[in-house]
């Protein structure tokens, strides 16, 4: 998926900073995931890739990766919940299939993720 929707997204600083603060959080080499669930009916994300990952082509890079791999999830996401992904420095060169498992693993341990539609 090349796009998130526009209520599918994390856009109002408060909103992201409500997540770190307050929202449950597993990570591993590749992501720091945070999740908070909403009353909402649908599931939202944020990527943040910080300046560390390298110049802006290598962000740009991760962030689009990590979209990839995490978006697609978002439809099982049950309840509803905002969902923050830092990206760590080797999602730029890791396989995207260990992105991929990566992002259903930690989605599984927030305790967020429900079975395959």
């Amino acid at each position: 998926m090349r796009h998130v929707a526009r209520d599918a997204r994390l856009r109002r600083t408060t909103d992201v900073q409500r997540v770190r603060r307050a929202g449950a959080s597993h990570s591993d080499q590749l992501f720091h995931v945070s999740a908070v669930v909403t009353s909402g009916s649908q599931s939202r994300i944020a990527i943040s890739v910080p300046s560390r990952v390298g110049i802006a082509v290598r962000r740009n890079r991760a962030r689009r990766r990590t979209r990839a791999a995490f978006v697609p999830l978002l439809q099982r996401v049950r309840p509803a919940a905002d969902v923050l992904v830092s990206v760590r420095s080797p999602v730029v060169e890791a396989p995207f299939a260990e992105l991929q498992r990566s992002a259903e693993t930690l989605l599984k341990a927030l305790g967020v993720l429900g079975m395959p539609a």
